[in-house]
């Protein structure tokens, strides 16, 4: 009896594993709206404010997900956790302090997400002891959740100093002219890299254990 009740147990687990993987799909798909946007409406306005005038020329400073959105990154955002927005394009000419406006410009966006992520994962905790039915609860605090993961994924993905992510942009500034004109001729390979650490699952493997580890002990510290 047990023998014949097997398979369907299996097809049962099988089905709630699919399910699960589905939702969490849909979860990070505003989550990845709102930390891509986040990240790239505030790096074109704090180069705008800062004197430079493509952003706005490229009407980069707005809340609108459309104008900050790379298909290819949302993409792996959504099945990878890991991804990025469409490139901010700033002129570091305009800026009167070059080093100081250049850690502002691509240092502050992750410092946002970071911020943001602490606020939804604290949200996440608290909404769950919010009186509704369960399965409301589990879908609120689900997406609420995944605000918090993919919003301090983008903070650690952006300090990786290769290019073409922010923290290569900072971490340029301490190179002499010939290694940041060699960094820039290989940009392509490092995006293809990028693109690989990330679809391996070799981004999840790295930094959602600390992500994970961050979020607990935030709520434990409450």
């Amino acid at each position: 009896m047990n023998k014949g009740l097997a398979p369907i147990v299996d097809t049962t687990k099988r089905e709630r594993l699919v399910m699960e993987t589905i939702l969490l799909f849909l979860y990070r798909v505003p989550a990845m709206v709102v930390a891509v946007t986040l990240h790239e409406y505030v790096k074109a306005a704090a180069s705008w404010r800062l004197g430079d005038n493509n952003p706005k020329l490229d009407k980069r400073i707005t809340l609108n997900p459309l104008r900050h959105i790379d298909l290819v990154g949302a993409l792996c955002i959504i099945f990878f956790t890991f991804g990025w927005g469409k490139p901010v394009s700033t002129s570091p000419m305009f800026y009167a302090n070059r080093r100081k406006a250049t850690w502002i410009v691509y240092g502050l966006p992750s410092v946002v997400n970071l911020v943001v992520g602490f606020i939804f994962g604290i949200s996440a905790f608290l909404i769950g002891f919010a009186p509704m039915p369960e399965m409301v609860l589990n879908v609120v605090v689900g997406v609420v959740y995944q605000l918090a993961v993919v919003n301090m994924a983008m903070f650690l993905f952006n300090i990786i100093p290769i290019y073409p992510l922010s923290g290569a942009k900072i971490f340029s500034l301490y190179l002499n002219a010939e290694a940041r004109v060699r960094m820039a001729r290989y940009e392509r390979w490092f995006q293809l890299f990028l693109v690989m650490f990330i679809i391996l699952g070799f981004a999840e493997m790295m930094f959602m254990p600390i992500i994970t580890a961050t979020l607990d002990f935030t709520v434990v510290g409450l």
